[in-house]
C-alpha cells in the first residue's frame, strides 16, 4: 500500500548541499559506462564528465524528429546517469530495445505533454520494462519533463529520498504525494523541486552509503561535518 503521508523536509542548509553536489564524480556511474562500453552498446565518446549534456543533446535532438535512434540513446545515457545499480538488467534492455520501444516511447509522450502522474504509474504497470525498477523510472521522468535540463525537470523519487523524507522504502510511497511535497517545500524557500532533491542526496550521501541511510552506520570518513547534528537526529536508533 503506498503511504500518502506528508513528507518531513530536515531542517539543513539546502542552498550549501544543492551546491555541494557531486553526483556526476560518482564511481558508479563510471562502471556503468564501462560495463556497456565493453559489450560495445554505447557510444565510446562517452564519459562521465558530458553524459549529462549528451542527455540535453538527445532529447532535443528527439523533440526534433522524434527520432528512434535519439529516443535509445537518451534510455541508455540515463540509466548510465543513474549508476551501475541497474547494471543487471540496463545492457539487456539496450540489446533489445526494439521490444520495448513502443512502450518507452508511449510513456515520453505522456511526460511531455506533463503528465508525469500517468507516466510514471504506466512505467510501474502496463508499460512496465523489466528493470527498469521503482529508483530509475523517476530519473527518465526527470530528464524529460525538464526537456534535457535536469534542474527543471520533476525531483527524483528514489530509496535515499524516500527514507531522508518518508523514513520508507521507495516501494511505499506514493509519487503523487512527493512531487506535490517537493514542489510545496521548494517555494517555501524558493528554490527548484530538483535543487531541494538533489540537496537532500547530497546531505545524504555525506553521512550514509546508498544502502544505509538513516541508520547508525555513518560513513567511516565524514567529508564534511555541516549538518551533523540534523544527520544524528535521523537515525533511527
Amino acid at each position: 500500500m503506498k503511504i500518502k503521508q506528508r513528507a518531513q523536509f530536515p531542517a539543513i542548509d539546502y542552498s550549501y548541499w544543492f551546491k555541494k553536489n557531486n553526483w556526476e564524480n560518482r564511481t558508479s556511474i563510471q562502471r556503468m559506462l564501462s560495463i556497456l562500453k565493453n559489450r560495445n552498446l554505447i557510444n565510446k565518446g562517452i564519459t562521465v564528465d558530458n553524459i549529462k549534456d549528451e542527455i540535453k543533446i538527445e532529447i532535443e535532438r528527439f523533440l526534433i524528429s522524434s527520432n528512434d535512434n535519439s529516443l535509445l540513446k537518451v534510455f541508455a545515457y540515463i540509466q548510465v546517469w543513474g549508476g551501475s545499480s541497474s547494471r543487471v538488467y540496463t545492457p539487456t534492455i539496450i540489446s533489445n530495445f526494439q521490444e520495448h520501444l513502443f512502450k518507452y516511447k508511449f510513456a515520453v509522450n505522456k511526460i511531455l505533454k506533463n503528465e508525469i502522474s500517468d507516466s510514471y504509474k504506466y512505467l510501474n504497470n502496463d508499460g512496465k520494462i523489466k528493470g527498469l525498477g521503482l529508483s530509475f523510472i523517476p530519473k527518465h521522468i526527470c530528464f524529460w519533463s525538464g526537456k534535457g535540463n535536469r534542474i527543471e525537470g520533476a525531483p527524483i523519487l528514489d530509496n535515499v529520498l524516500s527514507k531522508i523524507i518518508y523514513n520508507e522504502n521507495v516501494s511505499k510511497i506514493d509519487y503523487d504525494s512527493f512531487i506535490s511535497d517537493c514542489n510545496e517545500f521548494s517555494k517555501s524557500i524558493k528554490m527548484k523541486p530538483a535543487e531541494i532533491e538533489i540537496a537532500l542526496f547530497s546531505f545524504a550521501q555525506n553521512y550514509w552509503g546508498t544502502s544505509k541511510t538513516r541508520t547508525t552506520q555513518f560513513r567511516n570518513k565524514i567529508e564534511d561535518k555541516k549538518d551533523q547534528n540534523i544527520a544524528i537526529l535521523l537515525i533511527n536508533k
